[in-house]
């Protein structure tokens, strides 16, 4: 059932219709298929690899890791890993990255650069066209970050407020579920309002990447800047 609600675009002519329908009329950017970022859920501490499920703010969780397009449908959603999990090592092992190959996707600082996979400048100069690409960046990838509001508004069991009382595959199960759910009620037009979301800056994850697919990244970030920015 999760395939047929949450499927990440294989077929040329389904991306395409992706990129048509938002990304460019956003924000300025063509050829995005989708924004992604990590979240936490909260658990109560396992029994077996305790240690392996404690995150940077010392709570036990799982770490997920979601793409949304840019009307905050669910592209992909990968709720394996423990609250340890970086989010670049996430995104490393998974199948998404596979399929991207030269694809743009959009992810945050937390990421690291490589040609399929848009980050943004680190401290650009006001008003340069490094500047205009992080601002327009800033604003496509909140759509992931507005995602996470949503689907934790939507779906209290997974919020801050509570942890989840299961075995961490259960509560991996378990938000894949929700995730379905959330699909079928934004393809039911049935909408969920929140006041304001918080905004969260990732520390970049230090992956280390080759040189060569790094100077494929860079290039083709400045190809965008200098096509669209300047």
């Amino acid at each position: 059932m999760s395939e047929e609600w949450i499927r990440f675009p294989t077929t040329e002519e389904r991306k395409l219709d992706i990129k048509r329908r938002g990304f460019m009329e956003k924000a300025g950017f063509l050829g995005i298929i989708g924004c992604i970022d990590c979240t936490h859920v909260a658990i109560l501490a396992p029994t077996d690899q305790e240690h392996n499920n404690v995150n940077r703010k010392e709570i036990h969780s799982k770490h997920i890791q979601i793409v949304c397009s840019f009307n905050l449908e669910i592209l992909s959603i990968n709720a394996r890993y423990p609250g340890s999990a970086n989010d670049a090592f996430i995104w490393r092992a998974s199948a998404v990255k596979r399929i991207m190959e030269l694809k743009y996707n959009r992810g945050d600082s937390g990421y690291p650069l490589q040609p399929w996979l848009s980050t943004p400048f680190e401290n650009p100069l006001p008003d340069t066209p490094e500047s205009r690409y992080n601002y327009d960046h800033k604003i496509t990838s909140s759509d992931v970050e507005r995602y996470n509001a949503y689907f934790k508004e939507r779906f209290r069991c997974v919020s801050g407020e509570r942890k989840l009382r299961y075995a961490p595959d259960k509560v991996g199960s378990i938000v894949s579920s929700c995730a379905v759910l959330h699909n079928m009620c934004i393809r039911a037009g049935i909408e969920i309002i929140i006041d304001e979301f918080e905004e969260t800056d990732v520390p970049n994850g230090n992956e280390y990447v080759p040189n060569v697919v790094l100077n494929e990244g860079r290039q083709v970030q400045q190809d965008v800047v200098n096509r669209y920015f300047r």
